[in-house]
């Protein structure tokens, strides 16, 4: 297939919208929904806001009925690969974790924005990740792996081990650390919300 211009890939995004009324409805939708965002954040009032999440779920859910068999068939698929990423994760997601996992572990040791409970969990992960690491550098140095070859390292069951833990671990700790974000911002809204009441109250 020939490389298309960025005015040609332009034109044939145009004659998309142009010639299906479910695209022109979208993008009429999507261009409502950007006024309305601009326009609910200036007043900053929970109505609006409630007006406004209630007509991006409503585009949501025209697309979930429209394309369901699609959209379950791609999820389907997307599921099948995490778990195939996480049963048998290839080198260079193992390195982009350990990047990350030391990157994320250090950031939160001198920045202030992150609170105690994340600098904890970012400082196990890092450390189990590491202990792992120093693990399997180890056996692929005793047994003489190839590191370049993702089926010999497949093949030993050690490695294959100290591979699916690490990706078990960082999981493990994205999971609890979208939690442990959820409860602070639960916490947070109960504070702003508790707080009107306790005015009223001295008042």
């Amino acid at each position: 297939m020939d490389k298309l211009s960025l005015i040609e890939k332009l034109k044939i995004l145009m004659n998309m919208i142009l010639s299906s009324p479910l695209f022109l409805f979208c993008i009429l939708l999507a261009i409502a929904l950007f006024i309305m965002y601009f326009v609910f954040t200036i007043k900053n009032k929970k109505i609006n806001k409630w007006v406004f999440i209630s007509s991006w779920m409503f585009l949501l859910i025209i697309l979930m009925f429209k394309y369901s068999s699609i959209i379950f068939s791609i999820l389907d698929d997307v599921l099948d690969r995490i778990f195939m990423a996480l049963y048998f994760p290839s080198t260079t997601i193992y390195i982009l974790i350990i990047v990350l996992s030391n990157t994320i572990f250090i950031y939160s040791l001198f920045s202030k924005n992150v609170d105690k409970k994340h600098t904890l969990l970012n400082f196990v992960n890092a450390l189990l990740i590491n202990i792992l690491l120093i693990f399997l550098v180890d056996t692929i140095n005793t047994n003489n792996i190839n590191i370049y070859d993702e089926l010999s390292m497949y093949q030993n069951s050690s490695v294959l081990v100290l591979l699916q833990f690490t990706t078990a671990i960082f999981a493990s700790w994205l999971l609890l650390n979208l939690l442990v974000s959820a409860h602070n911002k639960l916490k947070v809204y109960d504070k702003t919300d508790s707080t009107p009441e306790i005015i009223f109250e001295e008042i």
